[in-house]
């Protein structure tokens, strides 16, 4: 990759990566965790938060033999749901992922893993138990510095937020299985789409397009569910998109980004910003405009009346908030950022529409849309994150919490990233939903748990 491009890395890629691997971000909470259906750092001086760019990295694999950078992981998860007897779940997983070079101008993008899972509560099945997720495989052409086009599947990301993303058009759908209730993780380790785009990178901007056909949900296909191989195109590629990105680099301490969705009778437009307004604070915000339907009415279609309309029609969404990287006044050498949120979903529940989805018979329905679109079923939701980077030798400490103050719920996850060798991680990790029963968050089938992951990497 050229250092043009480096340039256009995102501040969140930037400061995860001088401290831990994206892998290690990740925190595993196993098939258990599919039940969320039900539910849905900074170093001293911060960079300011910039979209995610879709250009490829060269594979950083080093020594390896093979092209790609690799991994095995294994996990144990123990949940208490609300309702039920506590259980016990594992994964035990092997991964391909990174950027091979085939010669000075084309390139393989690959992020492949092959997962078993395990629960104390069932039988293990091969073919129900056992898959692989082709999560990205493109081909990538760089015919020069200032452009790059990509074929295949590919994760194609936006946004500048941490706990929610407006302007991320391809988020809908993409998850697996809940590894994490982290956003800014969770995007990084999803489905990507099959599409055509083109990124052309100039030291005065970034441009990137590119179109995402229709596939149909036929069964039995190897682009749908066919055994435990099919790439699940139907999930990600629902309808034809076309897409277009702008980002100027005018500004030493700013950073705007327009963007623009085309989805047939749903179009879509938005913005990100992020500004550092000084040594320690970055301050950003995105916002999106999209004709759709409410939560409620694509769930239930007309008998959503009772939340209002049921028509397709314009909603907003905003994410907005800042980053502070705490100064040695306060904490002295250690290296502790705050990150503080609010969000805003229009589509979403207002306190008026509380007390009928709490009495609907299909509040699961509804709340299940939520989850898959990955976006806040309240309309008015509260966001934090605390990091501490090598709070004990190299190991990070991490907590996030979202809070919704239409009913007082919400949920937390603590981790713990401990790297024991230079090839070998460990993470803890405990999360915990609260609120009365009939809560969005507080209702949750799952309560609380705790997670041990150990993972061995060649890079």
């Amino acid at each position: 990759m050229s250092d043009a491009t480096n340039r256009f890395r995102t501040a969140k890629d930037l400061r995860i990566s001088n401290k831990i691997s994206v892998t290690t971000a990740l925190l595993s909470l196993t098939t258990a965790l599919a039940h969320a259906d039900d539910f849905q750092m900074v170093p001293s001086i911060p960079d300011m938060e910039t979209s995610e760019q879709e250009v490829v990295t060269s594979n950083p694999s080093g020594n390896n033999a093979l092209p790609f950078a690799s991994e095995i992981e294994g996990l144990i998860l123990h949940g208490n749901p609300r309702e039920e007897s506590p259980f016990t779940s594992g994964r035990l997983s092997a991964r391909l992922h990174g950027h091979s070079k085939i010669n000075d101008e084309f390139g393989v993008q690959l992020n492949a893993r092959f997962r078993l899972e395990l629960n104390d509560q069932t039988e293990f099945d091969f073919d129900n138990d056992a898959r692989l997720d082709t999560q990205e495989l493109a081909l990538t052409y760089s015919p020069d510095i200032s452009w790059t086009w990509i074929l295949g599947r590919y994760n194609v990301r936006n946004g500048v937020a941490s706990g929610f993303n407006p302007t991320d058009w391809f988020k809908d759908n993409s998850q697996i299985v809940v590894e994490t209730f982290d956003v800014a993780d969770r995007r990084n380790d999803r489905l990507g789409i099959l599409s055509f785009q083109g990124v052309f990178l100039t030291p005065e901007a970034l441009i990137n397009f590119g179109y995402r056909p229709e596939v149909s949900d036929g069964k039995e296909k190897l682009t749908t569910d066919k055994d435990i191989f099919g790439l699940s195109l139907d999930r990600t590629n629902s309808e034809d998109a076309l897409w277009v990105k702008y980002t100027p680099s005018r500004w030493k301490n700013l950073s705007l980004t327009g963007t623009g969705l085309y989805i047939k009778d749903k179009p879509a437009f938005g913005l990100e910003l992020s500004m550092a307004v000084s040594e320690s604070v970055v301050i950003y915000g995105e916002w999106s405009e999209q004709k759709r339907l409410s939560i409620p009415a694509e769930a239930i279609g007309s008998d959503a009346s009772i939340y209002g309309n049921t028509e397709l029609q314009y909603y907003s969404q905003i994410a907005t908030g800042f980053t502070w990287s705490v100064g040695d006044n306060f904490v002295g050498d250690e290296d502790i950022s705050l990150s503080l949120e609010y969000h805003y979903n229009e589509a979403g529940l207002d306190k008026d529409d509380l007390s009928a989805w709490k009495a609907s018979t299909t509040a699961g329905k509804i709340s299940g849309i939520a989850n898959r679109r990955q976006e806040p079923l309240a309309r008015h939701q509260l966001f934090a994150r605390i990091g501490w980077n090598d709070v004990i030798g190299d190991s990070d400490l991490s907590l996030i919490t979202t809070y919704t103050p239409l009913d007082e719920s919400g949920f937390s996850q603590l981790s713990l990233s401990i790297p024991t060798t230079d090839t070998t991680k460990m993470k803890l990790q405990s999360y915990v939903f609260f609120g009365g029963d009939e809560t969005i968050y507080g209702g949750n089938t799952q309560e609380y748990g705790v997670m041990l992951t150990f993972t061995k990497f060649w890079e």
